[in-house]
């Protein structure tokens, strides 16, 4: 029961870092309703994962992080906002719209402004009370300009319409669908392949393999480090990289460990492994389960530093080096401890015996991951 407390605490901690002052409130004003678009929306549902809030934003000195939400009950704001842009008409179908994302973010700095959004739709119609998915679409945009916290409005309504088009080119009206038996189903994650070349804002859009395509990146090794290798992804073009928790350059995967820096997996299956350096003043576990879920929800980024050391060196007075992974069933990132290695290898006790005659270095916990991931 202590645990369970001191899980939830933890994760609680990682939301109340970015949730720092009162919620601002996007309002939506759509001032034109939209041409050339073939159905109207019956009804929004909110499928998303993470329902708190829409985004975060960031002002100064990157302390002051706030959560950012509509201006209005999600579904029925949403639904409301999108009946104006697609009137409804008699000879159009209604469908049913599930959010799957709506994502924004915003970075004002000394001498940068930059705004973020992704959305993520689900288009599905409705027969009788049964739903059957026609597909989903995402779109994202960043704009670097200044006033840009007066412009989220815009983004939204962008990415909404966006989706709309996308969807409205598609063979829907003929296509029969595919049974939605719960609108809130996870995502299985393809351990088999590596999720395709792009930045991830979460775990679940990792899953779902829809990067964000907009985004072009080089990734440049930060340190001299040989032991511990940490990496910076800096964008080619002038965008926010601070919602992106996850990169694929299509074989290894890239984890955010604080606000500028990734380390790289070392073993790829249905454990992914990193090796990283821990702060030593948190039980890692239970930090490391926490950590888990918000890198599932997309609030990696600052909450990585209850487990990441923000050291960049090989050495920290107050860090280790360890083994972590991200388990790819529940998306959690794990502490690779003995216990934990007891727990994940009981299937297969010739493994685990010959661990436990080994000493039980980083080499060694690297190696029974690689080793348990070829068995699956």
């Amino acid at each position: 029961m202590k645990t369970t407390l001191l899980i939830i605490a933890l994760f609680l901690v990682n939301i109340n870092i970015y949730s720092q002052g009162n919620n601002i409130s996007v309002e939506l004003k759509p001032d034109t309703s939209l041409e050339g678009i073939n159905f109207s929306c019956l009804k929004v549902l909110d499928g998303r994962y993470f329902k708190e809030n829409i985004g975060f934003v960031t002002r100064g000195s990157g302390k002051n992080n706030t959560g950012v939400q509509l201006l209005g009950e999600f579904e029925e704001y949403l639904a409301e906002t999108i009946t104006k842009l697609l009137p409804r008409e008699n000879e159009k179908p209604r469908l049913v719209l599930i959010i799957r994302d709506i994502t924004i973010s915003e970075n004002i700095g000394t001498m940068t402004q930059i705004g973020f959004c992704n959305v993520e739709i689900e288009f599905t119609k409705q027969i009788d009370t049964v739903l059957y998915s026609l597909g989903i679409f995402h779109a994202n945009m960043t704009e670097n300009k200044s006033g840009i916290k007066y412009s989220h409005d815009k983004r939204i309504l962008m990415g909404l319409e966006m989706c709309f088009r996308k969807f409205d080119k598609t063979d829907w009206i003929d296509n029969k669908g595919i049974l939605i038996e719960d609108i809130n189903r996870k995502t299985l994650f393809d351990f088999k392949i590596p999720p395709p070349k792009g930045a991830y804002i979460s775990f679940n859009q990792m899953a779902k393999k829809t990067p964000l395509d907009s985004i072009s990146f080089d990734i440049i090794q930060a340190n001299k480090s040989k032991k511990y290798e940490v990496y910076s992804i800096t964008t080619k073009k002038k965008i926010n990289i601070e919602p992106v928790h996850f990169v694929s350059d299509g074989e290894s995967i890239y984890l955010r460990v604080n606000r500028s820096q990734f380390i790289k997996s070392k073993s790829y299956g249905k454990y992914i492994y990193f090796e990283g350096r821990v702060t030593t003043t948190v039980k890692h576990e239970n930090a490391a389960r926490a950590f888990g879920a918000g890198l599932a929800f997309g609030l990696g980024g600052i909450a990585g530093g209850v487990i990441f050391s923000l050291a960049t060196g090989a050495t920290s007075n107050n860090s280790t080096l360890k083994g972590v992974v991200l388990e790819t069933e529940t998306g959690n990132l794990k502490m690779v401890t003995d216990m934990y290695l007891h727990r994940i290898t009981t299937p297969f006790p010739l493994m685990l015996k010959e661990y436990r005659k080994s000493k039980r270095k980083l080499t060694d916990k690297e190696k029974v991951i690689t080793q348990l991931n070829t068995n699956f």
